[in-house]
């Protein structure tokens, strides 16, 4: 989230996410944008590789920009997800948590992206938790981390109308990923 409010902060008027949502098309043609504002945390683990816009021309206005942040961030997570799915298979349900729930269209972009239904973990800590949970653990054994079950709202469920836009935004991304390796 902190990629998507450093963008919120560059208007040159306050705005609410409501309003930057407004009218939002999840198929509209958004430059691709590498979320490495801050340095890279995975997959590539590269804190000197730059974030940016790559495909910006004149008609991406603040909104489309703002779109393509919000995918751009989603799309780092779909990559680290097919990594770990690559690995250990997929999973059974996915939770999500954090910040992308304030936002009811970044939520149901994310479903999109993932191209599975998504259930919003409504703990409002999520990830403290499960490092609390993991330490329990780790002193005790005989604790089960599949006891713990957190409070969930209704599932997102992703729009298939949108699928194949979603899938040729997400290539432009890998590719481009691909392309800024060394930079």
């Amino acid at each position: 989230c902190n990629t998507v409010d450093w963008f919120k902060g560059l208007s040159l008027r306050p705005t609410t996410y409501d309003e930057l949502e407004a009218g939002m098309d999840y198929a509209a043609d958004t430059p691709v944008f590498l979320p490495f504002i801050f340095g890279e945390r995975n997959p590539g683990w590269g804190d000197k590789r730059k974030g940016g816009f790559l495909g910006l021309t004149s008609k991406h206005d603040f909104k489309l920009t703002y779109q393509a942040v919000l995918e751009g961030v989603l799309f780092n997570l779909k990559q680290c997800y097919d990594a770990v799915t690559k690995l250990n298979g997929e999973p059974e349900r996915i939770l999500i948590s954090g910040g992308i729930l304030h936002t009811s269209i970044w939520s149901q972009l994310a479903a999109n992206v993932f191209g599975h239904a998504l259930t919003p973990c409504l703990v409002k800590q999520n990830s403290m938790m499960g490092a609390a949970l993991w330490g329990a653990y780790l002193l005790d054994s005989t604790l089960s981390l599949e006891d713990y079950e957190p409070p969930v709202g209704e599932e997102i469920v992703p729009q298939e109308e949108y699928a194949e836009i979603t899938a040729q935004k997400y290539q432009r991304y890998l590719e481009a990923y691909s392309d800024n390796a060394n930079r």
